[in-house]
């Protein structure tokens, strides 16, 4: 038996991976964790497991990716934004 589905959400265009993976001020740990968003992990223990990092630092990371416009929290789970007008205000 397993446990609830996880909700499948709309995965980011190619380019815009490019585009996160590349910004100059993003943090490793903040490039890992929007590359397991874009992956489809959604939420924080997934996304700490995909890269082996622990759940506070992911939830900073996932904080800073939201502040840039380049993640966005879907009540209890996160998505990596789908604009191509994410602002670039890292720097948690």
């Amino acid at each position: 038996m397993s446990g609830p589905a996880t909700p499948r959400l709309p995965s980011p265009a190619p380019s815009r991976v490019g585009e996160v993976a590349g910004h100059p001020g993003l943090s490793p740990a903040q490039r890992e964790v929007y590359a397991a968003l874009a992956a489809g992990h959604t939420r924080t223990g997934d996304i700490a497991a995909a890269t082996g990092r622990k759940a506070p630092a992911v939830s900073k990371a996932l904080a800073a990716l939201a502040g840039a416009g380049y993640a966005v929290k879907t009540g209890r789970c996160w998505a990596a934004s789908t604009e191509s007008d994410g602002v670039a205000r890292v720097g948690a």
